[in-house]
């Protein structure tokens, strides 16, 4: 084997490397916002104990969520495609963390606009941050791994959801009643963040 043949496929195994920790850190962001947009659904009880909510305005309150997801998926598709899946996903990440946690402190700003809309503010913001994740995870994938293996990573980032779907409920639910449901939230954005600054970190 030649040196130029040694160098080639240690450079392609570095690549194929380098590809697969994307294909990871992709996928914790993905279950990171499965664990934060889960959050919401285990404490709501609790939620709804404190501040008096009925069933309706709490079902509010999640559909909020849903209703920003789903209108600012296609844009958040176009700002992948303007300012590439690395700052995207940066911003998504920055965002879901901080209206992660200002989720525990909406009784805080409710003293400005009332509890009920605090609750909804924060929920559709967090949507709008959570609405880019798939695009640009999509976008990223087509950049970075061959056609070949596109199938296999979108498999692993997807899988990302329903593993964070299924671990939240039992680690939340022991958070909550060891700390409270406002400690869940905290903890849920700390990892957020720490997931996200290393996506920016890693990612080039």
């Amino acid at each position: 084997m030649t040196n130029m043949e040694s160098t080639t496929l240690k450079n392609t195994s570095n690549v194929g490397r380098a590809r697969w920790a994307i294909v990871s850190l992709m996928a914790a962001l993905s279950f990171m916002s499965y664990v934060d947009r889960t959050v919401m659904s285990i404490a709501g009880p609790h939620i709804i104990k404190e501040f008096g909510f009925s069933e309706t305005e709490m079902g509010t309150i999640f559909s909020a969520f849903i209703l920003s997801y789903a209108l600012f998926m296609i844009p958040g598709g176009w700002l992948a495609d303007r300012f590439g899946p690395r700052l995207t996903l940066t911003v998504m990440g920055l965002g879901a963390t901080l209206f992660t946690a200002l989720t525990a402190a909406a009784s805080r700003i409710s003293v400005y606009i009332g509890v009920l809309p605090s609750f909804l503010a924060i929920r559709l913001a967090f949507g709008v941050c959570a609405a880019p994740l798939y695009p640009a995870c999509g976008r990223m994938t087509a950049n970075w791994v061959p056609l070949s293996g596109r199938a296999r990573a979108q498999g692993i980032i997807l899988a990302g959801a329903p593993l964070g779907g299924a671990v939240t409920p039992v680690l939340v639910s022991w958070l909550i009643a060891l700390f409270g449901w406002r400690v869940s939230f905290i903890l849920a954005a700390m990892v957020t963040i720490l997931v996200t600054v290393g996506w920016f970190w890693y990612v080039r």
